[in-house]
């Protein structure tokens, strides 16, 4: 049997995707840092880290869109080596068209600034 187009469109919308980028340092000045872009829009669901290294004091992330709206999310805690990640859910400004960049800034100042994290978390293809 065929599947009709609302099935599938239905089917669609319920796939969740992961993204991950491996940044090696971070610092306070790190703002309109570039995670990559979608070659359709998307809605960004959730972002957790990992941290690796001292990590005495961890980045705080705040993540946006191309034209530097925020996104609307508790800030990660980053984790450490060892310990899973605690994802916070985007609960507005997610949505981000084909082709537009998902950003973000680091809004404290992380020491030291040669620790090494993993960005991650989910989105929604539209």
């Amino acid at each position: 049997m065929k599947d009709s187009r609302a099935d599938l469109i239905f089917r669609k919308q319920l796939t969740e995707f992961r993204f991950c980028e491996r940044v090696d340092s971070l610092s306070a000045i790190d703002d309109n840092f570039s995670l990559g872009s979608f070659p359709y829009a998307v809605t960004i669901k959730n972002v957790g880290c990992h941290c690796k290294g001292a990590c005495s004091t961890k980045a705080n992330l705040q993540l946006k869109d191309d034209a530097g709206n925020q996104m609307t999310h508790t800030t990660p805690v980053c984790s450490s080596e060892g310990v899973d990640a605690v994802y916070q859910q985007v609960t507005a400004g997610g949505n981000l068209s084909a082709g537009e960049k998902l950003k973000m800034d680091v809004t404290n100042n992380p020491n030291p600034e040669t620790d090494e994290y993993t960005i991650c978390g989910s989105y929604l293809a539209l």
